[in-house]
This record gives structure tokens, C-alpha cells and sequence, in this order.
């Protein structure tokens, strides 16, 4: 895996094309929210709220006792969290409420489209890709851990507000990352059942 500091930097042809991780610190740093992620989390909420336009999202809910961990059941024959329709806004309101609770609720609204609940949001917030015709996509939440799994397209992810930590696996580890099953996934994709 490589670094490189990606102040000012617009990614170039090969560095989109790699087939191996790269961290760009600092590609995003120009954007407001992250700015108003700097200043606090409510600076966060606010500049959120400005693009927001009576948008439904489907939050995934867990109670405390799953410590964030969305997943499968003791058996596996269902989930351990339930997903629900749900305005933005009120997803934004009940994490700005349970911020400060030692074991809050877990809560996350996972690869939602911004032009769907965030329109506008992009004009300010955006990475040029020259001609790309990129999908851009939010995940909005609190503390959670998302089972390992395979995204098919490729991801430029940007952390804006917060921090986010991925574990990433060689391809050649897949045996040893015990895929779950294949027809009944928590969100599309198969997932690790390693925690």
C-alpha cells in the first residue's frame, strides 16, 4: 500500500487505475464539510441539514448490545439490527441525541446517493475525476464495524466528519475469511464471518 499527501492533487489516470490501496491524505480537506467537521460535530449537522430536501434513507438499527457490530444472528438465520425508512433528518437528530450516551443504539444509513438526500451537496463537496462519471455516495453513522466484504466497483473513499479505519485483505486470504451466505447478506454483498 502506498501514501501520498493529496493536497491539491486531482488523481491522475494511473493512480485511479491501481490495483493496489493508496491513502491520499488530505484529497478532501478543501471541502466545507470537512471544515465543519473540524469545528464540531453540530458544524457537521448544520452544514448537512443546508442540502437536505424531506429525503427517505434505510438506517440500520442496532441496540447497544451489538457494540456497532451489524451482522447476522447467533444462528444465522436473520439479522442482529433491523433496517428501517426513515427520513435524513431524523436519523441526523437521533445521532446528535445519542452522542454523548457511553453505549448508544448503533446507527447507519450505508451508500446512499447523495443526489437522492444531499442534493447540492456535490457542487461544494467534490474530487475531479476529469471525465468520469463517478457515483457519488454518503454513509452517515455512529460508532460501527462493518463485516469484511467485497465492493465490486471501484471506491474513492473520503472521510469527512470523523474517522474511519478499513482492514483491508489480500486477495489470496480469501479461504481464510469464512464467507457467510451467499443468497442472505446484511446489505447486497457477501460478507466475513471473522469479526
Amino acid at each position: 500500500m502506498r501514501e501520498m499527501d493529496g493536497a491539491g492533487l486531482a488523481p491522475d489516470d494511473a493512480l485511479l487505475r491501481s490495483t493496489e490501496p493508496v491513502i491520499i491524505r488530505d484529497l478532501a480537506a478543501h471541502w466545507p464539510l470537512v471544515r465543519a467537521g473540524l469545528e464540531s460535530s453540530q458544524s457537521a449537522d448544520a452544514y448537512l441539514r443546508r442540502f437536505y430536501r424531506d429525503a427517505t434513507v434505510v438506517a440500520m438499527l442496532g441496540g447497544p448490545d451489538i457494540d456497532g457490530r451489524f451482522f447476522y444472528n447467533e444462528d444465522l438465520s436473520g439479522f442482529n439490527f433491523r433496517p428501517v425508512h426513515v427520513k435524513l433528518d431524523t436519523v441526523l437528530g437521533e445521532l446528535e441525541a445519542r452522542r454523548s450516551d457511553a453505549q448508544p443504539p448503533a446507527i447507519y444509513v450505508g451508500s446512499t446517493t447523495v443526489e437522492t438526500c444531499l442534493p447540492g451537496l456535490r457542487t461544494e463537496n467534490d474530487i475531479d475525476l476529469g471525465e468520469r462519471d463517478a457515483l457519488m455516495s454518503v454513509w452517515i453513522g455512529n460508532r460501527t464495524r462493518i463485516a469484511a466484504h467485497y465492493d465490486l466497483p471501484d471506491n474513492l473513499a473520503c472521510v469527512a466528519v470523523g474517522r474511519r479505519r478499513f482492514t483491508l485483505f489480500p486477495p489470496d486470504q480469501l479461504s481464510n475469511l469464512y464467507i457467510g451466505p451467499l443468497d442472505y447478506t446484511p446489505a447486497g454483498q457477501a460478507i466475513s464471518l471473522v469479526d
